[in-house]
């Protein structure tokens, strides 16, 4: 596995009626979706990003990230099912040598996006402008950033929350920058101007910038609300296009310069 161009990705699909989706099935379907789309162009290159990726001591990153899915139109039904429209998009994104030709080359050989039990066919993939960036922004959350700490009387994963402690969230967040930017480029990054805060007020009034997600069998926690984060360029551009946080390739840490929602977002 390479480092190489930055890239955005935007996937539509359609399908011919309405469809039921679990909630707690769709994190987990779209990594599936993406890992197999990878497996039908190059199999090697599937399983390698899979299997080993980045590693950094006993970590390993993966470089990608994607959205949650935007559909035409979803309902909320009991039991965590939602029903949803005709129409899906995905944005992708990626710093991978080689994914983007792997990833359209095997959309257009598998031609279906699968989200749990329901399927789209694929219609389009386009590739979005690369971004130019500040060594400060602001960003939104499409999905929640999750950082975690081990709990040595567990050996568990401790997933930590801003406000209960700001200053130790910033500097979880911070080792995981440089553990990152060290796995995907080989070398350190000077960090020693770093700084990164939530919108205060967004959460001090929102009651939904916690979020707990199942993934399979875990419960993950994670928040949800815009931030400001100051860095070098680099950085920056790598948490745009790889993620931010932690389980960037488990469908967190996706982030916008532009809070933009069509459809509905789940």
């Amino acid at each position: 596995m390479q480092i190489g161009d930055k890239k955005s990705l935007r996937i539509t699909g359609t399908a011919k009626k309405e469809q039921n989706i679990l909630l707690d099935e769709i994190n987990y379907s779209l990594t599936k979706f993406i890992y197999e789309t990878l497996a039908s162009n190059s199999p090697e290159f599937s399983r390698e990003l899979h299997e080993v990726g980045f590693k950094k001591s006993k970590k390993s990153f993966k470089g990608v990230c994607f959205s949650r899915p935007y559909f035409s139109d979803f309902t909320l039904k009991e039991n965590g099912i939602i029903s949803v429209g005709k129409f899906v998009t995905i944005k992708v994104r990626s710093l991978v040598k080689g994914f983007l030709d792997n990833f359209i080359l095997g959309l257009y050989k598998n031609e279906k996006i699968k989200i749990g039990e329901a399927e789209f066919n694929f219609e389009e993939v386009k590739i979005l402008p690369e971004l130019r960036f500040k060594t400060e922004e602001m960003f939104y959350l499409d999905t929640p950033l999750v950082l975690s700490v081990k709990d040595h009387s567990t050996g568990k994963a401790k997933y930590l929350r801003y406000l209960d402690d700001r200053e130790k969230f910033k500097e979880a967040l911070k080792q995981n920058l440089k553990e990152k930017y060290s796995a995907f480029y080989g070398n350190e990054i000077d960090l020693n101007d770093f700084d990164f805060s939530f919108d205060e007020s967004y959460m001090a009034t929102a009651a939904k910038h916690s979020k707990l997600i199942t993934y399979c069998d875990q419960r993950i926690y994670g928040e949800l609300a815009p931030f400001t984060i100051k860095a070098p360029i680099e950085v920056i551009e790598m948490v745009y296009y790889s993620g931010i946080g932690e389980k960037n390739m488990m469908g967190f840490g996706f982030i916008s310069k532009k809070l933009k929602i069509k459809g509905g977002r789940v």
